[in-house]
């Protein structure tokens, strides 16, 4: 079974390409980010300074960027 794949404006939405918030699209974003800056906030309270705290900071930063990508842009099925 084979899936097509997406277009190119299919894989590269915007927040215009992809209309309006939906009310449960905004709770849950803003779930994910308090739950991402408290585990933010846990590493630098905790780990110190260098390399593997700068990593894991944007590890945080590429989770919270991901999942409200996931959130706004759920794929299409």
């Amino acid at each position: 079974m084979s899936h097509a794949s997406p277009s190119i404006e299919e894989r590269f939405p915007t927040s215009v390409s992809a209309g309006p918030p939906t009310d449960e699209q905004v709770v849950a974003s803003g779930t994910l980010r308090k739950v991402i800056v408290a585990a933010a906030t846990a590493v630098d309270r905790l780990v110190p300074a260098g390399r593997d705290k700068s990593i894991a900071l944007t590890a945080l930063e590429d989770a919270l960027m991901r999942g409200n990508r996931g959130i706004f842009n759920p794929p299409k099925e």
